[in-house]
């Protein structure tokens, strides 16, 4: 089944299959409360699910095209260093085949499939000088399971996960000191590094 989505900027979007020319159209009026307005996709999961955010309002939306519902997230942010620049949606998935979210407006969380709901990735006790905060500037998990993410207060930190455990190490180096909070990007080339 080779389906394409097509987004617009008012009207919901649509799904086009390319063989057969089927067209299934999503808009307030065909799905009933359906976010429609300025969609900006952020990602599409194998499982069928589009995420997107709205122009106007923070948080993070789903649909489901297998149960044909919507749902939405609040950003929800914790911690003590509140994000001095907007906090970037983003949706990714590890190498065990789990979803990550960032709504917009923060709230980094793994997305629970049987319940449509967003754990919020909090774990205060072990982060840099209580410095943690879910509303990260960059995320990524590497080929084995770590978790990169930046934010303004911590720079770059490693998590380790374990069994039942996790570890986290924050990056630094002596000679650059005063630029290490400012990741802004994150990248894991061909080779695992």
């Amino acid at each position: 089944d080779q389906t394409i989505i097509a987004l617009t900027r008012q009207n919901g979007f649509c799904t086009i299959n390319i063989y057969t020319g089927n067209i299934q159209v999503y808009n307030a009026k065909t799905q009933q409360g359906l976010m429609t307005k300025d969609i900006l996709p952020v990602a599409i999961t194998k499982d069928s699910q589009l995420w997107f955010v709205g122009k106007e309002k923070t948080g993070m939306y789903l649909f489901d095209f297998s149960t044909q519902k919507q749902y939405y997230y609040p950003p929800v942010s914790q911690g003590l260093a509140k994000p001095n620049r907007p906090v970037t949606p983003f949706v990714f998935t590890d190498y065990k085949g789990d979803v990550w979210v960032q709504p917009s407006g923060g709230g980094f969380s793994k997305f629970n499939p049987s319940n449509y709901a967003l754990i919020p990735f909090k774990f205060t006790d072990y982060f840099p000088n209580g410095n943690y905060t879910n509303s990260f500037v960059a995320a990524f998990f590497d080929k084995q399971g770590n978790l990169w993410y930046s934010n303004e207060s911590a720079g770059l930190v490693k998590v380790v996960f374990g069994e039942n455990n996790f570890k986290t190490s924050s990056v630094t180096n002596k000679l650059i000191q005063s630029s290490t909070k400012e990741v802004r990007s994150l990248f894991q080339d061909k080779t695992g590094n």
